[in-house]
């Protein structure tokens, strides 16, 4: 059991997508920004080690709690924000699997760093109808940890 472990914790999140060109409606960009609050439990398995560096690999399901969702459009140089209501159709709470793989190094008696890239995909689509989109990510993440 000594080379598994549990994790959890609290991120900011802002997804979204860009449009850059929308000829009809005479719009140069446009931006949805959907912000969360994630809370992810995972576990995660340590595999080769070495004196200094562990392998490790890590699965989890993550629940996105929406705080925001934000529309940015731009015409002729100028540019317009607006705070869009939770609408109806809109899930104010999203569930996501992710998986990780990277390494853990020793720097100190008590503390390491992680190089990892992870993965997450939406289990549910964000909406019903037109904004149906279905998020996903990878990433690169750099992490000091620090036991006390």
């Amino acid at each position: 059991l000594k080379r598994f472990a549990l994790s959890t914790g609290i991120i900011y999140v802002d997804r979204g997508y860009k449009i850059d060109s929308l000829k009809d409606a005479r719009l140069h960009g446009l931006e949805y920004h959907f912000r969360y609050v994630d809370i992810p439990l995972g576990i995660h398995y340590t595999g080769i080690e070495t004196k200094k560096n562990r392998l490790f690999a890590g699965v989890g399901i993550n629940t996105s709690i929406a705080v925001s969702n934000v529309l940015q459009y731009q015409k002729n140089g100028q540019t317009a924000q607006f705070e869009m209501k939770a609408e109806s159709e809109i899930r104010p709470i999203l569930l996501n699997v992710s998986a990780s793989l990277g390494v853990r190094r020793t720097i100190t008696n008590n503390a390491t760093v992680d190089l990892y890239v992870n993965g997450i995909q939406s289990l549910k689509s964000y909406a019903e109808g037109p904004l149906e989109r279905r998020f996903n990510s990878v990433g690169l993440f750099v992490s000091i940890l620090n036991r006390f």
